[in-house]
């Protein structure tokens, strides 16, 4: 049986809004001089990190919940693998659609 390039798709983005911040304060933090307190520059970029997860999470998490609900369809319809995949990428989906509409409700990051 085929996997759901669906299924997959939905769940690599569900990801994207953790893996994308890591990598680029990962590359901040590696391409620094040396003379430079790495404590304070993660201490300032912590800030940033959660606001890029904030603002990222809702316009790849749609998607992707949009493409998760497709794919459980197409999934069920063709007798597809790939169902774990499709319910584990709704669940992060959600999970970030929901801290995005709370910090909303709070002002957003920046109140």
């Amino acid at each position: 049986m085929q996997k759901s390039k669906l299924a997959i798709v939905c769940f690599v983005l569900s990801l994207l809004p953790i893996v994308i911040p890591i990598l680029l304060l990962s590359w901040t933090i590696i391409t620094m001089p040396g003379d430079i307190n790495i404590r304070a520059i993660t201490g300032g970029f912590s800030y940033i990190f959660f606001s890029i997860i904030l603002y990222m999470s809702f316009w790849f998490t749609v998607p992707s919940i949009i493409l998760g609900v497709v794919s459980l369809v197409k999934i069920k319809k063709n007798k597809l693998k790939g169902k774990g995949f499709a319910i584990a990428g709704l669940i992060i989906s959600t999970i970030f659609v929901i801290i995005f509409l709370l910090m909303l409700l709070q002002g957003g990051p920046y109140a």
